[in-house]
């Protein structure tokens, strides 16, 4: 009897839906289905999730079978994927273990969650090495919800990266020893994944901007850009290890990106297809759409490791209790205006006072008689020091409400392990631009290093607050320090005020 399997990616602004049935010889795409949405829904709102329902709902009637237990992927933006080393145990004492292990490099309490993990090699009586996954469990509740709105039982909930792990090795485009980085470029979120055959050294994602917003040319150096920070941590960190190519999918991916890569990269670049593996009328979407597809080869096709995370995850979603007023006017957002409003009104009388303090000073300033040249030019200096000194304040004090923003904007947007040791304002270089610079730390496990500060550039970068506030936001240094018996990583970065 054929076996099917039906795939629903829900993904920023993007729902796709995929078909797979198991035959005799060979495995066949049934349908494949999306809908692009025209604004970022947030789960969070019950009024969205009611939207996705609907537009799933709409989607799997128009497939070639009816979908009766959906496999729901997880995109890459939604988990935590951490790897780490312990002695070799039994497989009756490694789930307590690793759980225990794990709270070392999870940043959430360890009941929020819900985790799952493989042992991709182990050496008896040595050591093993643990890839370990982890959920919020609101997450995962978000799907649990939107099945039973459905009227599905849900066959598993699958993070992307081991979706798109199966395909490529379906596909026979990754080998088990090969240490390589794939790269898979979707306009609603890209993954990229540095592995060893399936032992995982990082998943994370970034966006690549729609064609219509940007050019080729700059979308090209995002995905670089990208690249190459990922290269810069592996070389920081394992510095033993080599990547031996780049392995490019995704619905972006062309001959062209791939020549353009070669030549910036100097390595060479591969374009991984399915379309010899699977039988599809629809042009391009095994070649295009792997992450997606591989989900849906879970049971349809046998491995030498079990890569099916979450199978038997089954939370209850929890009722959301029904809006009040006092959602709408929380206490902490009133006392946090009233602080605002303090620190804006003590912030302009501080430095009007400094401005009268200078201008007193300047205006008692003379030159007596009798003094060299060489110390009345001395004098003159000082004094146009001074004046430059007023000059500053006084724009300062004109636009001190944009420095309030500022200073508020930065401490909370801070990424999950940052936190800053200053935040300086410099008096403004001769094209009249104001720059901040920023120093702190970051810490987290071994395997984050350096990546935590890129998380926060990126993050700062991708802020719409940030493009209001600023020209540019750019890294001044980065290195490894220790803090108080701690490894840490210190850095600088430099924000240019518009």
């Amino acid at each position: 009897m054929a076996k099917i399997t039906t795939t629903v990616e829900i993904k920023r602004d993007i729902l796709r839906v995929v078909q797979l049935k198991k035959g005799i010889k060979d495995v066949v795409l049934l349908g494949y289905l999306e809908e692009r949405l025209p604004f970022i829904p947030s789960l969070e709102l019950e009024e969205n999730v009611e939207l996705i329902i609907a537009k799933v709902r709409a989607l799997l009637q128009k497939l070639p079978l009816k979908a009766k237990t959906p496999i729901f992927v997880i995109p890459t933006s939604e988990i935590m994927l951490r790897f780490f080393d312990l002695p070799f145990l039994p497989k009756k004492d490694r789930a307590e273990a690793i759980k225990y292990e794990a709270q070392k490099y999870i940043p959430f309490a360890i009941d929020d969650i819900a985790s799952d993990f493989y042992i991709p090699y182990e050496i008896k009586g040595k050591e093993m090495r643990v890839v370990y996954m982890a959920v919020k469990y609101n997450v995962l509740n978000r799907y649990i919800k939107i099945a039973s709105a459905l009227g599905m039982k849900i066959s598993a909930i699958e993070p992307y990266p081991f979706s798109l792990l199966r395909a490529l090795f379906t596909s026979g485009d990754l080998k088990a020893k090969d240490f390589v980085l794939v790269v898979d470029l979707d306009y609603s979120g890209s993954t990229i994944l540095v592995t060893q055959g399936l032992n995982i050294y990082i998943a994370r994602d970034f966006i690549v901007s729609p064609v219509s917003e940007i050019t080729s040319a700059q979308v090209l150096n995002k995905i670089v850009f990208e690249i190459n920070r990922t290269i810069d941590y592996m070389i920081k960190e394992f510095p033993q290890q080599q990547i031996k190519e780049v392995v490019l999918t995704g619905e972006v991916a062309s001959d062209e990106i791939r020549e353009s890569l070669m030549n910036a990269l100097g390595s060479n670049v591969r374009l991984a297809s399915l379309e010899n593996k699977i039988a599809s009328d629809k042009q391009g979407i095994a070649k295009k759409h792997l992450g997606i597809t591989g989900a849906g080869l879970r049971s349809l096709v046998s491995y030498d490791i079990d890569l099916d995370f979450f199978s038997d995850y089954r939370g209850k979603s929890s009722e959301t209790p029904a809006l009040s007023i006092k959602d709408f006017m929380p206490k902490e957002l009133i006392q946090d205006l009233i602080m605002l409003f303090i620190s804006i009104v003590m912030a302009g009388a501080y430095l009007n006072h400094q401005v009268k303090s200078v201008e007193n000073m300047a205006g008692n300033i003379s030159l007596p008689q009798g003094l060299s040249s060489t110390n009345s030019r001395e004098l003159l200096q000082d004094i146009k020091g001074l004046e430059n000194k007023v000059k500053f304040l006084r724009d300062t004090v004109a636009q001190r409400e944009k420095f309030v923003e500022i200073f508020n904007f930065i401490p909370a947007n801070l990424t999950q392990g940052i936190w800053l040791d200053s935040l300086q304002m410099a008096v403004p270089d001769k094209k009249g631009a104001q720059e901040f610079l920023v120093t702190g730390y970051g810490y987290g496990s071994d395997s984050q290093g350096v990546d935590l500060i890129y998380n926060l550039l990126d993050a700062l970068n991708r802020s719409e607050k940030a493009k209001k506030l600023f020209s540019d936001i750019k890294i001044v240094n980065v290195e490894k320090s220790v803090l108080e018996g701690f490894p840490v990583i210190k850095f600088s970065l430099k924000a240019v005020m518009k």
